[in-house]
């Protein structure tokens, strides 16, 4: 089942549901109105394993974001001060 073939409907259902991305007129745009370009990225989209790997690697960037402010924060710096990466 993981590894099972999408359809195009199955990998825009999945798009929209996981990552809240939209579908308009054969575009797919990102949660910032992006165009997300499926081929820049990594990623094998027509499996739902590619998804899940693709959802995993969001999630570590977010954590270490996440991480990198809060360090800022404990030490009463802002994005003025310093980059986040």
């Amino acid at each position: 089942m993981l590894n099972k073939e999408l359809t195009n409907t199955e990998k825009i259902d999945l798009f929209e549901t996981l990552f809240n991305f939209s579908f308009e007129n054969g575009i797919l745009y990102d949660t910032n109105n992006n165009e997300f370009f499926i081929e820049k990225h990594n990623f094998d989209f027509s499996t739902l394993m590619g998804f899940i790997r693709y959802a995993e690697a969001l999630a570590e960037i977010r954590g270490q974001i996440n991480m990198q402010v809060a360090i800022h924060r404990l030490f009463g710096l802002n994005k003025m001060q310093t980059s986040l990466f």
